[in-house]
């Protein structure tokens, strides 16, 4: 039924379709009011220049942009600018504790300079000092005063006790020979000189040596054989001052030396450093022997 009325609506005679969209009266009042239009806009811009660059509206306010000028400002070194205000840098400030090891660190360096200094000038009095050295030989008898606090006795010989012919291994050529020596010292004097330091001389095919008393380990092997004990080996630490020593001083030899010099060297204090200002000798013929009982 609905597919025979489907052609009904174009078969009306209903003139809608025939009617304009608009009337004539409407367009007519539309063009009109678009004329008038048109001309207010064209009165109002006549003088305007469409080209002309717009104006900052910002520039016609009354604030600080009105007045805007572009100045260099001069900035300090230690500043800088926030919301258009100069602020300068705080100074830094030195640390205590900086100081402070600048301080050491300045006295140290000193200290050194300073210290370098005197060691220099100690060294060169001391060359001068040792350069410039006179002393005396002296000799004495086999009983003498060494200080006023110290007196000295001497055996009046010196014994040959060890020689390669009855020591294995014993040096060649060479002979051990002691001087016993008694040292008696009445009381101990503060910077007081002691008995030390001392050597032994001969000639051999006419020219002289010297040498200076072996240490105690190096004589014990050969002199504890003989029957001496290790306290009765002395040593060149010092003799003296305060302190009562006995016993023997031993030195090696060539076996052909038949006599010997001993040498005792007597310092003061000059500058800092001990110098000889005297030497003791005593010169003993060397004998040959064994150890005896009471020594």
């Amino acid at each position: 039924m609905s597919e025979n009325n489907n052609d009904k609506f174009w078969e009306t005679n209903d003139d809608f379709w025939s009617k304009p969209v608009a009337s004539d009266d409407w367009l007519k009042s539309d063009t009109n009011s678009y004329e008038k239009k048109g001309e207010d806009i064209t009165n109002k811009n006549e003088d305007v220049d469409l080209w002309e660059e717009p104006v900052n509206p910002y520039l016609n306010r009354d604030t600080h942009f009105n007045t805007y000028e572009t100045k260099q400002v001069q900035q300090p070194v230690n500043a800088t600018i926030l919301n258009g205000q100069v602020l300068e840098k705080p100074k830094k400030k030195i640390h205590i504790h900086t100081i402070i090891c600048l301080s050491f660190i300045t006295i140290a360096i000193l200290s050194i300079v300073g210290a370098f200094a005197k060691y220099s000038l100690a060294k060169k009095t001391a060359i001068h000092t040792v350069n410039q050295v006179s002393y005396t030989e002296t000799e004495v008898d086999n009983t003498f005063s060494y200080d006023s606090n110290n007196e000295i006795s001497l055996a009046g010989e010196a014994v040959s006790y060890v020689s390669e012919e009855n020591f294995t291994g014993f040096p060649k050529n060479m002979k051990l020979i002691g001087i016993y020596i008694e040292v008696n010292s009445t009381e101990y004097i503060y910077g007081a000189n002691i008995l030390q330091e001392i050597y032994l001389g001969y000639v051999l095919d006419d020219k002289p040596y010297y040498q200076k008393m072996p240490r105690q380990d190096v004589i014990y092997p050969y002199a504890s054989s003989k029957g001496f004990q290790r306290e009765e080996i002395l040593g060149s630490y010092g003799l003296g001052n305060g302190i009562d020593d006995e016993g023997y001083l031993f030195f090696f030899v060539p076996s052909q030396i038949q006599e010997v010099t001993l040498y005792m060297p007597k310092t003061v204090k000059e500058n800092y450093i001990d110098v000889i200002e005297t030497v003791y000798y005593v010169s003993f013929p060397i004998t040959e022997g064994e150890k005896e009982a009471n020594k």
